[in-house]
């Protein structure tokens, strides 16, 4: 029962915060060019094809569901100190979240097949030949792979940003901008990492076997030309709860700070 409060109380508040990310989204990505475009004078016909055939609502969401996920300590001072356990906190933002990322997954796809792909972005099944090669499905399979690597991509977030969330909330204000300022860096050299030695342009670590395992973890075949559309929603998943496993190790360890 004191599962489900948690989860009402943080639905709500994450659907606004949702439906800012939404708003901020559209204002930057279909209004401000269209308000830059009348400032400049600029009479030639307007096409609305260059910013709504895009993929950036789905890249924009991963971003957003990483955000409200790090965001723990406020929530968890203010359930803590009205008697909801640690792990009633954990479970019920998780399970809020998790619902969000099922929803926003389908706009994504809904939007996609409604807007961006009658104004010229590329089809899912063109974009599952060029990925997947021959291991793409026809029709509505290759709708159903993207979505559910749309999915596994929301949730691997959602489980990053716990993470991230509950390390952070152990730490002072001034450890909390050191590991801000350092993280962006870490992820990218982790990035690049992983792609170049799935790729074989790490020469020094492509033939391990530690690189075969992140060849197959990321879907590749051995030309690294095409990928089995599989293996990356499920390298999401094991991730995901690893990520939570640890999470939950260093929720238990969060205090609420004296005033």
């Amino acid at each position: 029962m004191r599962i489900k409060q948690v989860y009402n109380y943080r639905l709500q508040r994450d659907v606004q915060i949702i439906g800012w990310i939404y708003f901020g989204m559209i204002a930057g990505i279909i209004v401000l060019p269209l308000l830059i475009k009348l400032s400049l004078h600029d009479h030639q016909a307007f096409s609305w094809a260059p910013y709504l055939a895009t993929n950036s609502f789905k890249n924009g969401m991963l971003f957003g569901f990483f955000g409200m996920s790090a965001l723990v300590y406020s929530d968890f001072a203010t359930l803590i100190q009205n008697g909801i356990s640690r792990r009633t906190y954990w479970w019920g933002k998780l399970a809020s979240l998790t619902s969000l990322a099922f929803g926003v997954s389908i706009i994504n796809v809904i939007y996609r097949l409604l807007v961006a792909q009658p104004f010229g972005f590329m089809t899912y099944q063109q974009q599952a030949l060029k990925d997947f090669g021959p291991h793409a499905g026809q029709g509505l399979v290759s709708v159903l792979w993207y979505w559910g690597s749309d999915l596994s991509d929301l949730i691997a977030m959602i489980a990053m940003g716990m993470l991230f969330g509950s390390i952070l909330g152990l730490f002072s204000r001034k450890g909390k901008i050191i590991l801000f300022s350092a993280a962006p860096f870490v992820g990218m050299g982790l990035i690049w990492f992983i792609f170049s030695s799935a790729g074989g342009t790490n020469q020094s670590f492509a033939g391990t076997w530690m690189a075969s395992l992140i060849r197959v973890a990321l879907g590749f075949d051995g030309h690294f030309q095409y990928r089995m559309p599989l293996n990356w929603i499920i390298t999401n998943l094991v991730g995901s709860v690893v990520m939570l496993g640890i999470s939950t190790m260093f929720n238990k360890m969060l205090r609420v700070r004296q005033v």
